[in-house]
């Protein structure tokens, strides 16, 4: 009988996370825009598309898909318009 041993993996995968969520300043006026800057990061061992999501307040209101090399980071930037006056939660996540 003739045999071979081979090995089965895992294929790798993409882990991304969200970093250095920042805007140019912490107070606005309500005609201004804002720009919300972060940072996409990848650190598994495979490229891939990451789907960030921005939100005010809890409410998504923008989403987008990024691609970030493995071991890799992307400057993302996103403007948000009409805010009402008040303080706000501005926050930026992955899926």
């Amino acid at each position: 009988m003739a045999c071979v041993t081979i090995t089965v993996k895992e294929r790798p995968k993409p882990e991304f996370y969200v970093t250095n969520v920042t805007t140019d300043k912490d107070e606005y006026y309500t005609d201004e825009e804002i720009v919300l800057k972060g940072k996409v990061c990848n650190s598994g061992n495979a490229d891939g598309y990451a789907t960030v999501i921005v939100t005010v307040d809890g409410r998504e209101v923008k989403r987008d898909s990024v691609y970030v090399i493995a071991g890799g980071c992307q400057d993302v930037a996103y403007t948000i318009k009409n805010l009402s006056a008040g303080d706000h939660k501005l926050c930026m996540d992955h899926r």
